[in-house]
């Protein structure tokens, strides 16, 4: 009998495309349903373009729902994505055991620096 396992599926999706995001202001990407894209869990990246005078990290929120119509007010899951002024930062990580989510990005800068932010997934999904 074999075992299933899972494998990392086609390519990336776009669910928030780059979009500027001012100081203290949070994106919020589209919602990500793993039941109807057929996966088991999702990895998502996060891109964050900080300017030349960013001085705050972002915070990567993951804000999970049952039913696609509420969801959490406060993270299932949160990550920060340290800055480097002047510079790109990519972050992946793995999201699973929950059906519905969505991915909220909030600027930490103290400076009145807008930060661009884009959001990818990749489907994870069980092979025999």
């Amino acid at each position: 009998m074999s075992r299933a396992q899972g494998i990392w599926d086609g390519s990336n999706t776009e669910i928030l495309e780059a979009t500027a995001i001012a100081k203290a202001a949070t994106a919020t990407s589209e919602e990500v349903d793993l039941r109807a894209i057929g996966a088991a869990q999702a990895a998502v990246q996060v891109t964050v373009v900080f300017g030349g005078s960013a001085d705050g990290d972002a915070v990567v929120d993951i804000l999970a729902s049952l039913d696609g119509t509420t969801f959490d007010t406060e993270a299932d899951q949160s990550e920060s994505v340290s800055y480097s002024a002047g510079n790109t930062v990519v972050k992946t990580f793995k999201v699973s055991g929950i059906p519905r989510f969505k991915v909220a990005i909030t600027n930490g800068n103290s400076a009145a620096e807008n930060i661009t932010v884009s959001a990818e997934i990749r489907r994870m999904v069980w092979e025999e």
